[in-house]
């Protein structure tokens, strides 16, 4: 099961634009378009065996198991649980 729509939007809206590991800006303007460098990562990881598992999370793709990173913090929080 992929992540809602609603939830993606919520996460985006709720953390205006910005990486919760260390803020700054993840929507940037360039040349008259804007570029997203935000990500979507999982508090509580969602297989057996990634990080941050746990067991009792049925509902790991809901926004109360999401954060938004840049990839520079999502990377760094996977390879160091």
């Amino acid at each position: 099961m992929s992540i809602p729509d609603k939830d993606t939007l919520r996460l985006f809206s709720y953390s205006a634009g910005l990486c919760n590991f260390f803020i700054f800006q993840i929507i940037e303007e360039h040349f008259e378009s804007v570029s997203n460098f935000g990500e979507r990562a999982h508090i509580y990881g969602k297989r057996k065996g990634s990080a941050r598992f746990i067991d009792q999370n049925p509902d790991n793709n809901s926004y109360q198991n999401l954060i938004l990173l840049c990839a520079k913090h999502h990377k760094l929080i996977d390879d160091h649980p």
